[in-house]
């Protein structure tokens, strides 16, 4: 329903990929620009958002679209749920809001095993974690969920962490009890 609704006709294996300023460094579009090397691109199509500069996609040798910067909460989960699998190469990253919204849209993500994104996904379970920086192994992770025969199971786990551990009730709540564990902790010390 996703892709008709954004008109994308292709059969191929979708690969997502975005951020506010994708070419970012800390973002590590090298790193998977890099990665495609090792992958058949012949049966995958790739999407972007995001900022992404012309002179950039004017040297991609595979077939993509960009959707450019998105502000539409909508048009962003239809891209989340297009995809077979999001990538998030970031090589510093506080969170990884993205990678939540992939996980809340049911989609598997491929990351480093570093900084935010390695608390966020279930190696083998909602996406993988590729070898810091290992942009071999970052293709490896592709490839893994995109040939993973229990892709279903990954599309409802991812969904049901993003659910359960990235909730706005539920973190408001733990940042409230952590507060108030601090003031009691500091009236204790007085």
């Amino acid at each position: 329903i996703a892709r008709e609704k954004l008109n994308i006709t292709t059969q191929k294996k979708i690969i997502l990929i975005g951020a506010q300023h994708i070419e970012s460094p800390y973002k590590g579009f090298d790193k998977f620009i890099e990665a495609l090397r090792f992958l058949d691109l012949t049966n995958l199509y790739f999407i972007f958002f995001g900022s992404l500069n012309k002179k950039t996609t004017d040297n991609f040798n595979f077939e993509f679209n960009n959707f450019g910067f998105v502000n539409n909460s909508e048009k962003l989960r239809l891209l989340y749920s297009c995809a077979d699998v999001f990538v998030a190469p970031s090589i510093n990253e506080a969170f990884g809001k993205t990678i939540a919204e992939s996980m809340a849209c049911g989609t598997p993500v491929v990351s480093f095993d570093a900084t935010g994104p390695k608390y966020l996904i279930d190696h083998k379970k909602t996406g993988y974690k590729a070898k810091p920086f290992n942009s071999e192994d970052l293709a490896n992770g592709i490839r893994w969920v995109l040939d993973n025969s229990n892709i279903e199971n990954m599309h409802l786990l991812s969904r049901q962490r993003a659910v359960n551990e990235y909730n706005i009730e539920k973190n408001a709540n733990k940042y409230m009890n952590l507060y108030i564990n601090m003031i009691k902790t500091d009236s204790q010390i007085e």
